[in-house]
Formats: structure tokens, C-alpha cells, sequence
């Protein structure tokens, strides 16, 4: 433990002075990015540790928690000092403990560094009452190099009930513990102050995971009205977030294969000792065969089903129950025709566009124009009652039979370019032609329940009483590895086709291309991710 200067880094509240008061009207997470003249002064003029009457050792032996019993002046900094240990601790400050030690054996079982240690090796936390809604902050104080430093976390003391807090008591006492001792471990990492947004994903993740029963994250999804908060603004860059609104992403990536997987977050980490954010988490994706450009586009796609998903396949993580989804803007009123440009997309930004239609009608969308690397998804909402999710490619995509009351969201994801999609609405007694409407599940996860068969839905614009059907797919290299051939009686109209997933087994994860070749006229192409 070492007593002097530190740098102090505000976070899970925005820190005001007035008259050498501390004042806030409501929770906020960090005040980085809201006042960084706060952060640059505090820069130019470090502080002290504070000065408690007592220390508790965690059973650990790992932190040391520093609290006191009574009141100094006008300032009283006691935790509840009810106890029913031997020693007289109290139970808050041991249950802190406690907490403290469970979030630092979780990181450690995850892979991740311990936290850069001072002197003694033990990390020392100050129970501090903040009140007005702060929870805890982290600390700077020693460079050991590369931008790597020595921390000491402080935390309010009794989290009460009537201090604007979103969680109280001790359950807000052990997220602030997690969240702040992941930046602990961070800071041993390195500090990029232009990467703030990848601290707090982390740190409010990992609280999640240390306590999944608390939920604290999820107030920070669209609180207030502040533009850097994704859920009133997700077609943001994910750079330019507070993070702690993105806080699911990090479980968003844990769970891309449909098994959780913490350890991507633990490469990601890895990776950001030598690069920026954008970097590392790009490089941590590239073992699942994804991307950032189309990880980001399904993520924001699916967060559309917040609160209302009909099958659970369409959630990557069950806490989706909790939120609100996006608001995607104005709708765009679909008469007969409609192009939509997305501008100045890179990996991290989706375009988000809502439809609605002026009367009954099938719609077709289709991409017109894209760059080297993009993604496109369709969240299709019919009357309300029942979603969908499919790709967007530039094969057209058709939806039949919508009214009026449905609503079409399109996401769609690149790489320093725009991407231009049309839309054409057809009353609904026109007949489609021929077309491949959808292929699901996409992403495939061959291991799992519910993804034993690839269903291909398909549109044919005339009878076919003897249809030739001819399934091919192949891999990026343009190598043919499955084939198959079924001859059957279709009506004009719409069908489906079942393909057992069987033979994609011993398949490596990555992006494949299906093509279906109806009554050897007709051809459609559809790509599909399969995750291992």
C-alpha cells in the first residue's frame, strides 16, 4: 500500500465541483468524455490517498479495505457498521471484501493479468461517501512503464437508498467492485485515453458477469438524452459512445458462437497491449470467422428484438428481455420505390433505416452498390406481432404480403464507403418472381439445438410439376463442398426447402455460399456465416 499523489479517473459517476462540493442530479457513469477539463486538472494536481481510521484484509489476503467507524467534522465516511463477525468488522465491509476477492478470481480464471501491485502487493480500497449517485472511482498512480500503472479504487460507503443511485445497498457495492477492479487489471494493459469506450464495455460487462443477478447495466442502455448514449443514438460509432451503453456488446461477442466464450474478450485485452481498440477486437473475431463490420451490423439488428423476441434463437443473450429496443428514427414511407443511401460507414457503424408502407404490398430490397467489405440485415415486424431477421445482399430480397402496420428496419454495415439499397414495393396481387427469399438460421451453429437443418425459403413465379431443385455450396475460394439435387412438385407461390446440417459437421467456422438453381433457370446466391 503507498500513501501519496494520484491521478484520478472518474468512473460509474460524473464528478462536479462547485464551491469544493461535490453535486449531481442524477447517476452518470464517467465524466471522461462529459467534463475532461475535470480529468485535466485533476492531471495537473494529483491528490492523496484519503485517510481512514481502520483497514480490513480480504480473506485473500489480496485487498485491503480501508473505512471509518465515526464521524470527522462535517464529514462521516462509515460504512453500516452493523457486525456479526467476531473481530467486530462490520458485514458491509467484509461482504466488499468478499466481492472484491470473487471479482479478482473470476478475471484471473478468465485469463486476464492480475492488477499492477504497489509495494506490499495488496490493493487498497477507500470507502468514500460520495453520494448524489457516485459509485466509484479509479485511481492512477504510478507509470511502471508503457503506459501501464499502479491503481487504487475508492467506492461510496453505504450506497443509500436515498442518494440517486440506480442499484443500492450492497448489491451496487459489489458491480462498483468488479467494474472498478477490471480497470484496475486494464490500467496493467496500458492506457489509450482515445480508446475510453473500451474500458468502460469491459468493466460494465464484466460486472454483469461477477453479479449476473444485479442488472445495473442495464439502466445505461438509453438513460437521459445524451447523444453518446447508444440507445438513443445506435448509428453512432462505437468509438464515440460513453460504453457503458454498449456494455452488451461485450456479451454480444462472448456468445457469437452460441456457446459462451468469455475468452475473446480476454484476446481482445491481449491484443490492446500493442493496438488500438477497433484493432483488437477485430483480431479477436477473426478465429469465429467474423468481422467487425458484420459483428456490429447483426448486433445492432438483433437489439431491435429487445423485449419481444418470439424465439429465444434471435437473442444473443437472455438479458435482452430487460431493454428497450433502439429507437431507429423516422420511417421512410415506401409508395413504389425507394433508394437508400448509407454515408461514411466503417467497422463499428451501422446504418439504420426504418419503412413503412403506404398500403398493403410486397416489398423487394436488394444492395445496388457496396464496397469491399459490407453487411446487410433486415428486421421485418408484421403488424406487431411477429419479427423476422435476414440477410441483405445484392440479391434481391423479397417480402411478401405486408400491410400497412408493419414496419421494415434495415441495418446494414461497410468500410469507409456507402452502400445503397432500393426498395420496390408491388400490390400484394402481384405475383413475385422467382426468387430466394430467406435462409435460416443465419449464423448456422451446426452443434446446437435448433440447427440440425437449414431452411431455404423460396418464391417460384409459375407452376413447376416436375421442379428440378439444385443445391451447391461452396467456400470462399469458390471450392464446391456439399451438392444436392431434389426434383418436386411446386405451385406457384411461396415454399420452403429443409437441409440436414449433417455434412457441415467437421466444417471450420467462416463465411459460405449457397446457390439454388430452380428448374435449371432461375439461380440465387445467398452467403451464411457457420460458427463453431
Amino acid at each position: 500500500m503507498r500513501l501519496g499523489a494520484a491521478i484520478t479517473i472518474f468512473c460509474l459517476a460524473l464528478s462536479v465541483h462547485l464551491n469544493g462540493q461535490l453535486t449531481v442530479d442524477r447517476p452518470i457513469k464517467c465524466g471522461w468524455s462529459a467534463h475532461p477539463e475535470l480529468l485535466r486538472a485533476r492531471i495537473a494536481a494529483p491528490q492523496a490517498r484519503p485517510d481512514r481510521q481502520v483497514m480490513y484484509i480480504s480473506a485473500s489476503g489480496e485487498f485491503a479495505v480501508h473505512y471509518d467507524t465515526t464521524a470527522r467534522g462535517d464529514e462521516d465516511h462509515s460504512p453500516p457498521l452493523a457486525s456479526a463477525q467476531p473481530d467486530g468488522t462490520p458485514d458491509w465491509v467484509v461482504k466488499v471484501a468478499a466481492a472484491l476477492d470473487s471479482a479478482r478470481n473470476l478475471l484471473l480464471a478468465l485469463g486476464f493479468d492480475p492488477a499492477p501491485a504497489d509495494d506490499d502487493g495488496i490493493y487498497d480500497v477507500y470507502l468514500q461517501e460520495y453520494g448524489g449517485g457516485y459509485y466509484g472511482e479509479t485511481h492512477f498512480e504510478t507509470n511502471v512503464g508503457d503506459n501501464r500503472y499502479i491503481t487504487y479504487m475508492e467506492m461510496d460507503n453505504d450506497f443509500a437508498e436515498d442518494e440517486n443511485y440506480y442499484t443500492y445497498g450492497i448489491d451496487a457495492a459489489r458491480v462498483t467492485a468488479a467494474h472498478e477492479y477490471f480497470h484496475a487489471v486494464q490500467l496493467g494493459y496500458g492506457w489509450r485515453s482515445s480508446d475510453l469506450f473500451f474500458y468502460e464495455i469491459s468493466s460494465t460487462w464484466f460486472e454483469d458477469v461477477a453479479f449476473p443477478d444485479v442488472n445495473d447495466w442495464v439502466y445505461w442502455f438509453d438513460i437521459g438524452g445524451g447523444s453518446d448514449v447508444f440507445g438513443n443514438n445506435p448509428t453512432q460509432n462505437m468509438a464515440l459512445t460513453d460504453g457503458y451503453s454498449i456494455a452488451i456488446f461485450g456479451h454480444y461477442l462472448t456468445h457469437i458462437t452460441g456457446v459462451y466464450q468469455p475468452d475473446i474478450m480476454q484476446k481482445a485485452w491481449e491484443r490492446f497491449k500493442s493496438t488500438g481498440a477497433t484493432d483488437a477486437i477485430e483480431y479477436s473475431l477473426t478465429p469465429y470467422g467474423s468481422n467487425l463490420t458484420v459483428a456490429w451490423t447483426d448486433f445492432v439488428a438483433r437489439l431491435f428484438f429487445n423485449g419481444r423476441a418470439p424465439d429465444p434463437e434471435l437473442y444473443f443473450y437472455a438479458d435482452q428481455d430487460l431493454l428497450d429496443a433502439p429507437d431507429p428514427g423516422p420511417a421512410e414511407i415506401v409508395i413504389d420505390h425507394l433508394s437508400l443511401p448509407f454515408y461514411n460507414l466503417r467497422p463499428g457503424t451501422a446504418g439504420i433505416q426504418a419503412l413503412e408502407l403506404a398500403s398493403p404490398a410486397n416489398l423487394s430490397l436488394q444492395i445496388v452498390s457496396e464496397p469491399t467489405t459490407y453487411y446487410g440485415r433486415v428486421v421485418v415486424d408484421r403488424d406487431g406481432n411477429y419479427l423476422t431477421l435476414n440477410n441483405l445482399t445484392s440479391n434481391a430480397w423479397h417480402i411478401a404480403g405486408l400491410s400497412s402496420l408493419s414496419r421494415v428496419v434495415v441495418v446494414v454495415g461497410g468500410e469507409r464507403d456507402s452502400v445503397v439499397v432500393t426498395v420496390t414495393a408491388t400490390d400484394t396481387l402481384t405475383h413475385l418472381a422467382f426468387s430466394l427469399d430467406y435462409l435460416a438460421p443465419n449464423p448456422l451453429l451446426p452443434n446446437r439445438p435448433m440447427h440440425g437443418e437449414i431452411t431455404l425459403g423460396y418464391t417460384v413465379g409459375e407452376a413447376l410439376p416436375q421442379g428440378d431443385h439444385r443445391i451447391v455450396i461452396y467456400n470462399l475460394m469458390g471450392q464446391e463442398l456439399y451438392s444436392q439435387r431434389i426434383t418436386r412438385t411446386v405451385g406457384e407461390g411461396s415454399h420452403t426447402l429443409y437441409l440436414s446440417t449433417l455434412p457441415f459437421l467437421t466444417w471450420s467456422s467462416g463465411v459460405y455460399i449457397l446457390r439454388l438453381t430452380v428448374d435449371q433457370r432461375h439461380t440465387f446466391t445467398r452467403t451464411f456465416t457457420l460458427l463453431r
